[in-house]
C-alpha cells in the first residue's frame, strides 16, 4: 500500500492508503486531453511488465530498467554501453535485442502490432552518429507499469 494524497487548490480532497498498481490502472483508462500526444507504447499492466521481464535477456531487462529510471527515455550511447555495441550500427540493437523485446511483448499481449520501445521517426534530424544522438522511449501506461515493477514510483 502507498499513501496517496490529492490536493485541489491547496485543500486535501483525498487522503488514503491505496494499491499503487490499481491506481495506475484506473488513471491509465482516462483518455488523454485533446491535443496531448497519445502513448505509442502498448499499454501493458504491471503484471504484463513482470512477465515481459521474465521472458527477456538480462541486458534487455537492464535497458528497460534504465528507461524507467530516466522517466521514459534513453540515449543511444547508453544503449551501446548496456548492449556492448562498439560501433554506431543500429541493427546490432534492433535485430537482436529490439526484436526479442517486441516478440516477448506481443506474445504476452497478443497484439500483432504492439510495440514497447519507439523513437521519433517523424524527426528528420533523428539519427545515430557522433554529432547528433538519438533517443528511444517508452511512454504511457507501459512506462508507469515498468516504473512500478522496478519500484521507482
Amino acid at each position: 500500500m502507498t499513501r496517496f494524497q490529492l490536493r485541489v487548490d491547496d485543500q486535501v480532497v483525498i487522503d488514503a492508503d491505496v494499491n499503487l498498481a490499481a491506481l495506475v490502472d484506473v488513471f491509465s483508462t482516462i483518455a488523454p486531453l485533446e491535443g496531448s500526444p497519445a502513448a505509442k507504447s502498448a499499454p501493458i499492466t504491471v503484471e504484463q511488465a513482470e512477465l515481459l521481464l521474465q521472458r527477456i535477456d538480462r541486458k534487455s531487462a537492464e535497458f528497460l530498467k534504465r528507461i524507467a529510471e530516466n522517466k521514459g527515455s534513453i540515449k543511444w550511447s547508453e544503449m551501446q554501453t548496456i548492449f556492448g555495441i562498439e560501433d554506431n550500427t543500429w541493427t546490432k540493437y534492433s535485430a537482436h535485442y529490439g526484436k526479442g523485446i517486441t516478440r516477448a511483448l506481443r506474445h504476452i499481449t497478443g497484439g500483432a502490432i504492439d510495440v514497447l520501445v519507439h523513437w521519433d521517426d517523424d524527426d528528420p534530424n533523428w539519427q545515430i552518429n557522433d554529432s547528433k544522438e538519438g533517443k528511444v522511449y517508452v511512454d504511457g501506461k507501459a512506462l508507469d507499469s515498468l516504473r512500478a515493477v522496478f519500484k521507482l514510483t
